[in-house]
């Protein structure tokens, strides 16, 4: 019985807002996105040059480690196609 007064006396009920009070809520809620977004983005202009350098050290080291492990610095090896080719020529033998 106590849920339905309370319920009626909400229905009831009349909001009544101080005038602009939409503009003013969107215009808040435009701040903080824009302090988001400006947040994120100095996120990104302090990682990118860091994650960049890390990447390019990456690649120079693997190309290195290539090069050391194969004796030579080509597309091939790089692949990892030298040993392909070798198993292709004794694979598939001419049959006369």
């Amino acid at each position: 019985m106590e849920n339905k007064n309370l319920q009626e006396l909400l229905n009831e009920q009349q909001y009544q807002f101080k005038p602009y009070f939409s503009d003013r809520v969107m215009s808040r809620l435009d701040s903080v996105a824009e302090v988001a977004e400006d947040s994120f983005q100095s996120v990104l202009d302090y990682i990118f040059p860091r994650l960049t350098s890390v990447s390019f050290s990456l690649v120079v080291i693997v190309f290195m480690f290539v090069s050391f492990s194969e004796g030579s610095f080509q597309l091939d090896t790089i692949l990892g196609l030298t040993d392909y080719e070798n198993y292709t020529q004794f694979e598939n033998p001419i049959q006369l």
